[in-house]
């Protein structure tokens, strides 16, 4: 169920010619909100009977607005179909399916079905430029690095809950390099993380892991893959601690090959 105060900046609904008023057109011109429609004569169930004659309208707003206003100042004021209104991820999946340009199975309405009111640019709708979708693709991209995002679900999911409909279609066109964005970005998150606790303490790497000497917790804080032998690298601190903190890992003492770290 829709609350009533959730804001979207598009909606759409349905009209049917035997409940909806007469003057619908003429009242949503009168509010000057950009507006398209497109009537559907020729739809068929699923057991392949004629569907009742509808329209399908978009309505879209310069900013977001309350479902309630939606409801009290445009729905009820030109009948909508059960006074059902539904707020619209993507405006050019709407006015793509008003042609049913990607439902196959359903009838082909042309293009020129569609009017629209207010100064409402279907052209805009039907296909993004090469050069729209660089720029969409930038924008996702710089949205993941803003919001730390850091799996591929809960980036669909935020978009997909959003208005931002072609940043979604292209999210979800380009999964392979987003995922491989995401991932990176991660990876490096966990590489910087590393670098910042050997900054803070002792660590000493052996065969297959690597431990950290905290100066006052003295325990062992990571593991990590077996990928760092044979580094030298010259103490700096005062080392007279350095055998008690050993002393705590029971595997070390046991190991002949230590590689000691000391970061300051």
């Amino acid at each position: 169920m829709i609350k009533s105060e959730m804001k979207k900046r598009n909606w759409t609904f349905v009209l049917y010619d035997d409940s909806c008023a007469k003057d619908w057109e003429e009242y949503l011109i009168s509010t000057g909100v950009p507006f398209a429609y497109a009537y559907h004569d020729k739809d068929k169930t699923e057991i392949g009977e004629p569907k009742k004659p509808h329209y399908h309208v978009v309505i879209c707003f310069d900013g977001p607005i309350t479902y309630h206003n939606v409801i009290e100042n445009y729905i009820n004021k030109v009948g909508a179909a059960n006074g059902v209104v539904q707020p619209v991820g993507s405006v050019r999946g709407i006015v793509r399916y008003f042609c049913h340009k990607d439902n196959p199975d359903k009838y082909q309405y042309p293009e020129d079905i569609i009017q629209c009111r207010n100064g409402f640019d279907p052209s805009d709708y039907f296909c993004l430029t090469v050069t729209q979708q660089k720029a969409i693709k930038r924008k996702v991209t710089a949205y993941i690095r803003d919001n730390g995002i850091e799996e591929y679900a809960d980036l669909i999911d935020t978009l997909m809950d959003s208005d931002e409909g072609d940043m979604y279609d292209i999210a979800s066109q380009n999964t392979f390099f987003f995922t491989q964005y995401i991932k990176s970005k991660r990876n490096l998150k966990k590489q910087n993380n590393l670098k910042a606790s050997i900054r803070n303490g002792w660590c000493f790497f052996m065969p297959g892991e690597i431990c950290f000497l905290c100066p006052f917790l003295r325990k062992e804080v990571s593991t990590v893959a077996n990928r760092i032998m044979g580094i030298t690298v010259k103490i700096g601190k005062d080392t007279t601690k350095l055998q008690t903190g050993f002393l705590y890992n029971s595997k070390c003492r046991k190991n002949k090959k230590l590689y000691f770290i000391n970061v300051s």
